[in-house]
Formats: C-alpha cells, sequence, structure tokens
C-alpha cells in the first residue's frame, strides 16, 4: 500500500483551522474553547479524557491560573487521512511568578471537524511547568 501521508506545508482549511486554535491559545482568546466541537475530546500526556467546551474549561483552569501566556510552535505539521493531522512541535509557557518554563517538545493529533477541533491530544513531558 502506498504512502498516502503528506507533509502539510501549504495552508489546508484544516492546518489552518490548527494553526488559529494555536493562535488563540496564545492571545489567552476566549474563542480558543469555542473552537472545538460541543463533544470535543481533548486530552494532554496521560490525563484524563476532557469532553467539550465545560470539560476543556475546566482541565485548563489550573493551568491558566498558573500561566499568563503560552507560545505555540509547529515544526511540522503531517495530514495523515482527510482532517487529521499529526503536529510535531513545541510550547512555552510563561508563569505568573515571572518564570519561562523553558521549551517542551509536543506530538499532538488532532481531528478537524469542518472549522472546530473534533479532537485534541496533546503528548509532552509537561513536569517543567509544574516544577519550574
Amino acid at each position: 500500500m502506498a504512502n498516502t501521508t503528506k507533509t502539510s506545508d501549504t495552508m489546508s482549511p484544516s492546518a489552518g483551522v490548527i494553526r488559529s486554535l494555536f493562535d488563540k491559545a496564545k492571545n489567552r482568546d476566549d474563542a480558543y474553547f469555542t473552537s472545538f466541537t460541543p463533544n470535543a475530546l481533548y486530552q494532554v500526556a496521560n490525563y484524563p479524557v476532557a469532553t467539550g467546551e465545560k470539560g476543556i474549561r475546566e482541565f485548563l483552569a489550573p493551568i491558566l491560573a498558573l500561566c499568563e501566556g503560552v507560545d505555540h510552535y509547529i515544526d511540522k505539521m503531517w495530514e495523515i487521512e482527510p482532517s487529521k493531522f499529526v503536529c510535531q512541535g513545541s510550547v512555552v509557557y510563561h508563569r505568573r511568578d515571572g518564570k519561562v518554563v523553558p521549551r517542551i517538545q509536543t506530538c499532538n493529533i488532532i481531528q478537524v471537524d469542518g472549522d472546530k477541533i473534533a479532537e485534541l491530544r496533546a503528548y509532552g513531558d509537561f513536569t517543567p511547568l509544574f516544577n519550574a
């Protein structure tokens, strides 16, 4: 079977939805939460899966209380199947106590549904965020 995976160097509409989501996170824009489908699945590392806007808000509340900003970097993005992507990148957290957490390498699996995110699973070692 031929490998149909392609690097998304061009801005497909779905890739644009993903980039927009990370921009909203950086800007601490409330629209970040409304960028997900009503029953979206959201998981970070080995933490339990959060579902929907309310669940995502509850999951992220402690991180938002700890941090005043976050920068996401996408190094590579592959479209695995229509509207399903793997993103290799990193994240930098800016804590409210003035500390900047060193860059954390990440791998995200993201499913896009139209102009919304239906599933986001972020993998990385996020312990430096809490140990800085």
